[in-house]
């Protein structure tokens, strides 16, 4: 099987997969596939094609899922960004999608490239450490404290919320997706059968708060999930578009604004107290940006802080596990996987529920 980690190998297998599936024989890469390094869940490459169809002309990306993805996922998420194309939000147009593993070593897409470079934080480094992130923040420390992301961020996410729920629910539909695959209640059932999967008993007082606190299902939005400003595409001083659409919810809105929220807040670059106040106020800019145009329920932005949490630090513990050998997978880069980005979870969630939460340390791991 292909190993997705290898760039050659990858390419390989691309090439001959799209000859086969696009009926091109003559189909050649004009660039050869280079790794795009972030992904948590997917390895990603950039790429172009020579001598192919219109569609498949342009800068391209294919994304691969990680072993422990659900291959599902992959045509889910397609049918995502399809239904936020044919709604004019800025999302990547999909070109192709298989739930098969055995081409790529992987469930994977092929999308259109969006031109541009992110709001902040425009070249992820190959490995994402606390150490890297300040790598990169200190170059653009001038333009993280005035430039105008903050409220670009809120607007994008503002515009998001305002599609029109059925509407777009009627078009998952066509592709055979119901609502319940994209609500709330079944994410957190899903992180709840995690962690009894993985048999992480300090996370489950943080399942059992956000199931007896889940928020009423109305009003409702289309919530990216994941909204930060590495998701969000500037080309030519306009936004170009928003990537990664994997953590689609139906869902309060409060729930995207808060998951954004404590992300800022906790992200764990290692600037001192100073750097957690200037986090803070940074958070506070873009939730006032936000609430200049809709009001936000302090309870359900509550919420949304406590989800985005234990989300985290479950992918944190689940990432130990891997290493340690005790399930199978291969979980991406995670900036949290340390004293400091794990403790600013488990403060944050005690905080915000007065729960305490913890997940085993490498040395705890047998």
């Amino acid at each position: 099987m292909t190993d997705p980690a290898d760039p050659d190998q990858v390419g390989g297998a691309l090439l001959d997969y799209v000859r086969d599936k696009l009926e091109a024989p003559e189909l050649a890469f004009a660039k050869q596939p280079q790794p795009i390094f972030g992904g948590n869940r997917t390895f990603v490459y950039g790429f172009r094609l020579t001598n192919a169809p219109e569609a498949y002309q342009g800068p391209l990306i294919l994304r691969i899922l990680r072993s422990f993805e659900d291959a599902g996922s992959a045509s889910l998420e397609a049918s995502v960004q399809s239904a936020l194309v044919s709604m004019d939000y800025p999302a990547p147009r999909m070109l192709h999608w298989s739930t098969d593993s055995d081409p790529l070593g992987g469930a994977f897409q092929v999308m259109v490239r969006i031109a541009g470079s992110s709001l902040v934080l425009a070249d992820p480094p190959e490995e994402m450490t606390a150490r890297s992130l300040l790598t990169q923040l200190l170059p653009e420390f001038r333009r993280l404290l005035f430039g105008p992301w903050p409220r670009v961020l809120a607007q994008l996410q503002l515009a998001l919320h305002q599609l029109d729920v059925d509407a777009f629910l009627e078009k998952l539909a066509a592709d055979g997706f119901s609502r319940d695959r994209l609500s709330l209640a079944g994410r957190v059932e899903h992180f709840a059968g995690m962690v009894e999967r993985h048999a992480i008993d300090g996370l489950r007082p943080g399942i059992g708060w956000l199931s007896d606190n889940l928020p009423d299902a109305d009003p409702a939005a289309v919530c990216h999930g994941d909204f930060f400003p590495n998701q969000v595409l500037m080309h030519g001083g306009r936004v170009s578009g928003v990537i990664d659409w994997g953590d689609t919810m139906i869902a309060p809105p409060e729930l995207d604004v808060g998951i954004v929220k404590t992300g800022l807040e906790t992200l764990p670059a290692p600037l001192g107290r100073p750097g957690t106040a200037l986090q803070r106020w940074l958070a506070r800019k873009f939730v006032g940006a936000y609430e200049e145009k809709r009001p936000l329920d302090p309870s359900r932005l509550q919420y949304g802080e406590a989800y985005r949490c234990l989300h985290v630090l479950l992918v944190t513990a689940e990432r130990r596990l891997a290493a340690a050998g005790q399930i199978d997978a291969n979980p991406g880069p995670n900036p949290y996987d340390n004293p400091v980005g794990e403790a600013r979870l488990i403060t944050r969630f005690h905080e915000l529920t007065q729960t305490r939460l913890s997940i085993p340390g490498p040395s705890q791991i047998a």
